[in-house]
């Protein structure tokens, strides 16, 4: 055998053997797009989730501020407006 019916059988056998294998993994075209689809909403559905436990995260912390600000108010008032 010489180096070119080598590399034939080679490639012969690789060819084979990569076929093989690939159609274990095969995927129908529409279900691998409805895949695609159910991942896409999916990540929709977290970006929503994400942005609207920011929105919540935010103004729990600005609420949070402003009550200690009105009760900093309340403080001083009593304080400085002490009744005889």
């Amino acid at each position: 055998m010489n180096i070119t019916e080598i590399e034939i059988a080679v490639k012969g056998a690789v060819k084979e053997a990569i076929a093989e294998e690939k159609a274990a993994f095969y995927v129908e075209p529409e279900k691998h797009y409805n895949h695609h689809l159910f991942v896409d909403r999916l990540v929709k559905l977290f970006k929503g989730a994400s942005d609207w436990a920011g929105r919540i995260i935010i103004g729990a912390i600005v609420s949070a501020i402003l009550t200690l600000i009105m009760l900093g108010f309340i403080a001083w008032g009593r304080i400085t407006f002490k009744g005889p």
